[in-house]
C-alpha cells in the first residue's frame, strides 16, 4: 500500500513537473525541448491511469452502472493533443518580435501619408522667378531660384508656393536639389529677409547626394508682414549701401548712422522709426 501511495505521488510529482518543463520549452520556441519533456508523461500515466480507473470503477459500482476504463492509448493520445494546443496557442519570442517589427514598420506609414501634411489644403499663389542660379557642386544638379509672391500672405500659403516653385524647378531642370527662396520683392532678395525656404531632395539624399536619410523637404516660412516703413526702409538701404560702406564693402557703425539718418530724411520720419524688417521662420 505505501508503495502504491508513493508511486502515485511520484507520477503526479513527474507529470507536473514535464508539463513545466515542456510550456516552458515551447513558449521560448524551444520545441524540441518541449517535445521531449512530454516523454515522462508516457512513463508516468500508467500509474495515474490505473488510479483513476479504480476510482473511477469504484464509484460506478456503488451506483450500479456500467464501468468504462480509458485506455492507455487514449490518455496518451489525449494529453499529448492538449499539451500541443496549448503550446501552439503560447506567442514565442520569435512571433513577438516579429509582431513588434511590423508594428513599427506600418506606423510611420499612417505618419508619412498626405493626410499629415500641413500643406495638403493650401492652394499656391502665383509666383515670379527673379532669379536663376546654378549651385551645382561634385556631379550633384542644385538648383536655385529666387521668387517673389506678392499675395502669399501669410505662412502656409508661402510655405506652399515656396513647394510649388520646388516642384517646378526640378521638373524643369531635372535637378537634384531644388532651392527655394521666396522673398519680399525683387530688389531687396539676398538681405536675409526671405519670407519661406525650400529645400527639396528627390532622393532623399540631401546636398551631398550621401546623406540618405529619407527626408525629401525641407521647409520654414513666416507670416510676418512688414510695415510700409519697414518695407521703404529695406528697398532704400539696399540700393543706397555701397554709397555709404567703405572700401571693404561694410557698414561700420559711423557710415550706418549717416545711412540711417540719410534714409530717416528721404522717408521723412525719424531716425528711431527707421527699422529693418526682421524675419523669422519656423519650420513647416
Amino acid at each position: 500500500m505505501f508503495i502504491q501511495v508513493l508511486r502515485w505521488i511520484f507520477s503526479i510529482v513527474t507529470i507536473i513537473f514535464s508539463i513545466a518543463i515542456s510550456i516552458k520549452g515551447f513558449s521560448n520556441g524551444q520545441w524540441i525541448i518541449g517535445l521531449l519533456s512530454l516523454l515522462p508523461l508516457t512513463i508516468c500515466i500508467p500509474s495515474v491511469l490505473d488510479k483513476l480507473n479504480n476510482n473511477s470503477k469504484k464509484q460506478a459500482d456503488e451506483n450500479g452502472k456500467e464501468h468504462k476504463e480509458l485506455s492507455m492509448k487514449g490518455a496518451i493520445t489525449m494529453s499529448w493533443v492538449c499539451l500541443l494546443l496549448l503550446a501552439g496557442a503560447i506567442d514565442t519570442p520569435e512571433n513577438k518580435n516579429k509582431t513588434n517589427e511590423q508594428s513599427s514598420q506600418e506606423t510611420p506609414i499612417s505618419q508619412n501619408t498626405e493626410t499629415q501634411d500641413p500643406l495638403r489644403n493650401i492652394q499656391p499663389k502665383p509666383y515670379e522667378v527673379v532669379k536663376i542660379n546654378d549651385i551645382s557642386f561634385a556631379g550633384r544638379k542644385r538648383m536655385e531660384w529666387i521668387i517673389v509672391a506678392p499675395t502669399a500672405k501669410t505662412k502656409l500659403s508661402r510655405a506652399a508656393t515656396a513647394k510649388a516653385a520646388a516642384r517646378e524647378l526640378q521638373r524643369t531642370q531635372r535637378a537634384n536639389v531644388a532651392y527655394i527662396m521666396l522673398e519680399q520683392s525683387k530688389t531687396t532678395y539676398g538681405q536675409g529677409n526671405a519670407y519661406a525656404i525650400v529645400n527639396y531632395y528627390p532622393d532623399a539624399c540631401g546636398n551631398s547626394g550621401e546623406d540618405c536619410n529619407g527626408v525629401k523637404w525641407e521647409i520654414e516660412a513666416s507670416d510676418y508682414v512688414p510695415t510700409e516703413i519697414e518695407i521703404n526702409t529695406l528697398e532704400l538701404w539696399t540700393a543706397s549701401r555701397d554709397n555709404f560702406s567703405g572700401d571693404d564693402g561694410v557698414l561700420d557703425l559711423e557710415e550706418e548712422k549717416l545711412l540711417v539718418a540719410a534714409i530717416a530724411e528721404r522717408l521723412k520720419i525719424d531716425v528711431p522709426q527707421v527699422k529693418l524688417p526682421y524675419i523669422k521662420r519656423e519650420k513647416i
